[in-house]
């Protein structure tokens, strides 16, 4: 992995952070995947992805107390936590992202109930 990877995924955020959803599909493959915590939770293609962000940033901001972004190898591992992931009933008041990054842009998103999980799964790619 180079650092150019950990800055696609560092543009993903800043740009969800800015609410631009331009910036945030253009960090995006055409065909890149987004599997939820739950095997019905996925969506496929960008405009599924860029539709579900959109829906995210339509809620009232619930703030993340911490972001962490940490190199896997071939993947970045993003632990998330805040008001947001306390009060969803299907994480531990946290969510670790799994983000694979191929030619400039993220081709996978895999989410984990935990650091453990996300790591495990980043190590076995």
């Amino acid at each position: 992995m180079s650092e150019a990877e950990l800055e696609v995924v560092f543009d993903y955020f800043h740009a969800r952070r800015r609410r631009d959803i331009d910036a945030v599909a253009a960090t995006l493959s055409g065909d890149v995947v987004h599997q939820g915590v739950q095997p019905d939770l996925v969506c496929n293609g960008r405009d599924e992805v860029v539709e579900r962000v959109r829906t995210t940033m339509r809620r009232a901001n619930a703030g993340i107390d911490r972001i962490e972004l940490v190199d896997a190898g071939a993947q970045v591992v993003v632990g998330l936590s805040g008001p947001a992931f306390r009060d969803n009933p299907l994480l531990d008041g946290e969510l670790y992202m799994v983000f694979t990054v191929r030619d400039g842009v993220i081709t996978r998103i895999d989410d984990y109930r935990t650091r453990p999980d996300a790591v495990r799964a980043a190590q076995q790619e």
